[in-house]
């Protein structure tokens, strides 16, 4: 997906934070919503524009959703956020461990 096509703050819930990339249990959400408008009678492009996505990117995400349903992308996204929190404990323990082998290596030539 790309961020070109994206206007997170005008599709995505109010409490998520601007300019960030939509979990796939919010972009499954907004496709249903697309196709549910659609299937009311509305125009794609009418649709799209109302949740501030591209055609282009309702595109990608309708591909990428696929036959994708709720329990896998909720566990997509309990994976990704699973990640991040990885993440967050691997930058920490290098960055102590860099202080760790300054204070050493001070105290070794002291």
């Amino acid at each position: 997906m790309s961020d070109r096509n994206v206007s997170p703050a005008r599709a995505l819930p109010e409490e998520r934070v601007v300019n960030a990339e939509p979990s796939p249990a919010e972009i499954l959400d907004l496709v249903r919503q697309i196709e549910s408008s659609v299937v009311a009678g509305r125009s794609i492009a009418a649709a799209v524009t109302e949740i501030g996505i591209t055609g282009e990117t309702y595109d990608l995400w309708r591909d990428a959703c696929g036959e994708l349903d709720r329990e896998v992308a909720g566990e997509l996204t309990r994976l990704e956020q699973e990640r991040a929190r990885i993440k967050r404990v691997a930058d920490f323990l290098t960055r102590a461990e860099a202080t760790l082998d300054k204070r050493i290596s001070e105290r070794a030539g002291g």
